[in-house]
């Protein structure tokens, strides 16, 4: 089972490079889900890594309606990345009705002529799953991040199986949400080609500030210990 894990430093791009793990989800800000790096960041971690990295996408928290402008910048940043070589972009949007933008999201797999186009976990605020999945696939994406519309991609795992089969290996499914130690195997055992996770812990080797916000890094023992099981 091949695992992707998802940091927000370069410290924890170094880290991973001696480690039994398959490709990294780099962003920045993973108290708020993960926010889009900046090209310096980007540059620097494609320089240091041996291992496939994926760019998210995502210029802001909060929802995924984004305004022209916005959409513009996205499109902007992906071409960008694309230029500096980033192995696979991660990105979403969704419209007022929570539903696939569709002429967006065509543009987005425009754009991205080399590596992998995956969607991210905009999915899980989609209000009609198997349609917009049917909709990735005619549009050419190649992978969706998804905890199955529920808090967690363990409570979501039913709803992961059925998407699965029903993409019956036109795009991966990629379980996202809470994945650890103690329930990576159940989603091996229903033979899952990857699983997503941060395995991150609280850091505070930082000045205290007014404006600072909860950091993680990599916690090396807990991505360890699911190594340990899907890859013995």
């Amino acid at each position: 089972m091949k695992i992707e894990v998802c940091i927000n430093r370069l410290e924890d791009v170094a880290l991973l490079q001696s480690l039994a793990v398959d490709r990294i989800e780099l962003c920045v800000e993973l108290a708020c889900g993960g926010l889009t790096p900046s090209l310096a960041m980007v540059e620097q971690a494609l320089a240091i890594s041996t291992l496939p990295i994926h760019v998210l996408v995502r210029p802001r928290s909060g929802h995924f309606v984004y305004s022209e402008a916005t959409l513009f910048e996205m499109k902007k940043t992906i071409a960008q990345l694309q230029d500096l070589g980033a192995d696979g972009i991660v990105t979403g949007a969704l419209t007022q009705e929570r539903k696939l933008p569709l002429a967006v999201l065509k543009s987005f797999r425009s754009i991205v002529s080399k590596g992998k186009l995956y969607f991210h976990r905009a999915f899980d605020e989609v209000n009609t799953p198997a349609k917009a999945l049917e909709d990735l696939i005619t549009l050419g994406y190649d992978g969706v991040l998804t905890s199955g519309q529920e808090s967690s991609a363990l409570a979501g795992i039913h709803s992961l199986k059925q998407w699965k089969t029903q993409a019956n290996g036109k795009l991966i499914i990629l379980p996202g949400g809470g994945i650890n130690a103690d329930n990576c195997f159940q989603f091996k055992a229903l033979d899952f080609e990857w699983l997503h996770l941060s395995a991150k812990k609280a850091v505070d080797d930082f000045p205290k500030s007014l404006f600072s916000a909860p950091q993680y890094g990599l916690d090396v023992e807990a991505l360890n210990k699911v190594i340990a099981l899907l890859k013995p």
